[in-house]
């Protein structure tokens, strides 16, 4: 199998990271790497 490219461009990631940031729950620890996270579900 191939290697999996970036479903999210560096662009669309800077429009939706600050949305998902303020969504986060008080206190929560931060993710490592978000941006792939995100990517794993879509």
């Amino acid at each position: 199998m191939g290697r999996m490219t970036d479903v999210l461009t560096d662009q669309q990631w800077a429009v939706l990271a600050p949305l998902i940031e303020a969504c986060r729950p008080y206190r929560k620890t931060q993710h490592r790497d978000l941006q792939h996270g995100i990517e794993v579900l879509m």
